[in-house]
């Protein structure tokens, strides 16, 4: 996911991490509750993330960086992930930074849309078997073009 951070703007958060309950502030917007150690609670139902104001970070595997990315691809809030595709946003998002995204990114995307359909939350690498079976290995064709001799454009490290 380090492909993701470089092609997005930096994100300010707290460096050293809190012992309770605290505020993460971002350029990007208002201060958010977080859990101990500096992070966004993460939502364990569905039905938490359904209110209109909830955030992305609330989301089982989404962070700070995969939240900016959903959101230059016009996903705003976890209901707009309700019905859609995790390999199309995947494949939105590596044309719209220009960017090979590392596949743990679609892994992350599939966890996050399967979440809001209402499956459990499970960690990201539970959905790499299945990300392999559907759309093949990290130098696949089938996950983004990459240059005239099938090499990522971004240098990946071919994971996956």
């Amino acid at each position: 996911m380090k492909h993701l951070a470089a092609a997005l703007p930096a994100t300010v958060l707290s460096a050293a991490p809190s012992r309770g309950p605290s505020l993460r502030t971002t350029s990007q917007g208002p201060a958010t509750p977080t859990r101990s150690g500096g992070k966004p609670a993460k939502a364990r139902h569905r039905s938490a993330c359904l209110a209109d104001d909830a955030a992305l970070e609330s989301l089982p595997n989404i962070g700070p960086a995969l939240a900016q990315g959903l959101r230059l691809i016009g996903i705003e809030t976890p209901r707009d992930l309700i019905g859609r595709d995790a390999f199309v946003l995947y494949q939105e998002l590596c044309a719209r930074t220009g960017v090979r995204h590392d596949p743990c990114v679609l892994d992350s995307f599939m966890a996050a849309v399967d979440f809001m359909r209402g499956a459990p939350a499970a960690p990201w690498w539970h959905y790499t078997a299945q990300r392999k079976l559907l759309y093949g290995q990290a130098q696949g064709e089938a996950l983004a073009p990459g240059g005239p001799d099938g090499t990522p454009r971004n240098g990946g490290t071919g994971r996956g």
